[in-house]
């Protein structure tokens, strides 16, 4: 089974964090990775919310284009990776592992029928 594990980020905080901070996160997202070995299929980080762009459906058929998040929240995704696992407890335990800095990781299962 796959799995979504999107990582939320406090807004701006990353610019704002000492070099040696910033390093010891990109050391355990590596440490990480290599820990997940054959069960890693991709991680990336994502560009600020303040950058993207909401299209949104509305009933009547209309398109509209909105600036910024469709949810706007102080804590927004910051990232995401992407796992195998055997069981939604195997990814939590993963997604527990997988957290470096303060804040909540959302572990969801992909649909693959």
């Amino acid at each position: 089974m796959r799995f979504l594990i999107s990582m939320t980020d406090v807004e701006d905080e990353w610019d704002g964090l000492p070099a040696e901070e910033r390093e010891r996160v990109a050391g355990r997202h590596a440490d990480f990775q290599a820990a997940l070995g054959e069960r890693f299929i991709a991680c990336y980080g994502l560009r600020p919310s303040d950058e993207a762009a909401t299209v949104r459906l509305h009933a009547d058929g209309a398109l509209s284009l909105e600036k910024g998040l469709a949810t706007p929240s102080k804590e927004p995704v910051g990232g995401f990776y992407l796992i195998e696992a055997d069981s939604i407890e195997e990814a939590i335990e993963w997604a527990k592992r997988g957290r470096f800095r303060p804040g909540p990781n959302e572990v969801r299962q992909l649909r693959e029928d």
